[in-house]
């Protein structure tokens, strides 16, 4: 799986010349991608990768290790070294057998391949396996809008509403590795139906296909809702409102439990949704008293839809030993000035 676009060398985009990089590799959404970062977070180049062929086990393990073998021998032409690889895998992931262990029907070859062993013979390196949740939450934290914060909560809202958990400075996985799962909240009892087949989870009123409902066939895609209501059109704006509403009650419940200082609403229904950032905040501030709500902040996230790989790098530095806080950056700086593709 070769690379066709050139390094972006250090002279002319202002990277160090460091001779360790990192790697990520975020094959949670299609299509997959790629990217190298320097020890201290900076990214240096990143790209997509063809989608894997086939369901089964071997075929992805087998793409897998191509892959990474193709991000460890670009770090070697280049003069540098891999130090260790991340990766951002669909559905929820064993840390301790660096495997998948449960995700949706179309993704079950992931059942059957040994993730974090693949990569390591391939790039022979240490590779840490993360959830894309965990992987966003982790991105969050060192380079988008919970930097510095030691408490926070993500609530992603797309497709479907997903989300992770920070206390004390550390990523929340729970004893089943499910904690953040935020849109099998329940916030409605007897309420509508969910996905999952359930009543009243949050997602069932605040992912994409809600939104359009709300509208009564008036909007055909989310994105037209958020652009109405952005326009002031009134069936938009409520639509909108009503999604607020049902991620206000969970939000001000996660207030109860976790005592955040920041939530960071993330996906493609929240980044660049002033309307929905207005309602929300005004959703908390009538269901919590003003000790909860106190200096308690709503942001939407800038990351966009590399997220999960940012966070796969993330992973990635904590396990090298090279992870500096200090010197960790937007994603949105030291970066190639277009991406590169895998072919």
């Amino acid at each position: 799986m070769p690379l066709h676009t050139g390094w972006e060398s250090a002279d002319r985009r202002g990277v160090s010349a460091e001779s360790v990089c990192l790697g990520a590799i975020d094959v949670s959404g299609t299509p997959p991608l790629w990217g190298v970062f320097e020890a201290s977070g900076s990214v240096v180049e990143y790209g997509t990768a063809p989608a894997h062929r086939g369901a089964g086990g071997a075929e992805m393990a087998e793409f897998l290790a191509a892959l990474a073998k193709s991000v460890a021998d670009r770090c070697q032409e280049r003069g540098r070294r891999l130090s260790a690889l991340g990766v951002a895998a669909p559905g929820r992931v064993d840390q301790a057998a660096g495997a998948v262990d449960f995700t949706a029907a179309h993704q079950v070859g992931w059942l059957t391949t040994p993730v974090r062993e693949t990569l390591i013979e391939a790039a022979g390196v240490p590779a840490s396996v993360v959830s894309e949740w965990h992987a966003r939450v982790l991105a969050e934290q060192d380079y988008g809008q919970a930097r510095g914060c030691s408490d926070f909560v993500l609530v992603w809202l797309g497709s479907v509403v997903g989300g992770g958990v920070v206390s004390g400075g550390k990523a929340l996985l729970g004893a089943h590795a499910v904690s953040g799962a935020l849109g099998h909240f329940p916030c409605y009892p007897d309420g509508n139906r969910c996905s999952c087949g359930r009543l009243g989870c949050l997602e069932a009123y605040a992912n994409a296909k809600a939104l359009v409902g709300f509208t009564q066939g008036r909007y055909r895609t989310a994105e037209d809702v958020v652009r109405g209501a952005q326009a002031g059109e009134h069936t938009a704006l409520s639509a909108v409102k009503r999604q607020a509403g049902a991620l206000g009650w969970a939000m001000a419940a996660l207030v109860r439990v976790l005592d955040p200082e920041l939530f960071v609403l993330a996906g493609p229904l929240a980044e660049r949704n002033e309307v929905l950032l207005r309602e929300v905040e005004a959703e908390l501030a009538l269901r919590l008293a003003p000790p909860d709500a106190r200096n308690l902040r709503v942001r939407a996230s800038k990351l966009g839809d590399r997220a999960a790989l940012w966070g796969a790098a993330a992973a990635a530095a904590r396990l090298s030993g090279k992870w500096k806080d200090a010197h960790h950056r937007s994603p949105g700086r030291r970066a190639r000035s277009g991406a590169a593709s895998l072919h």
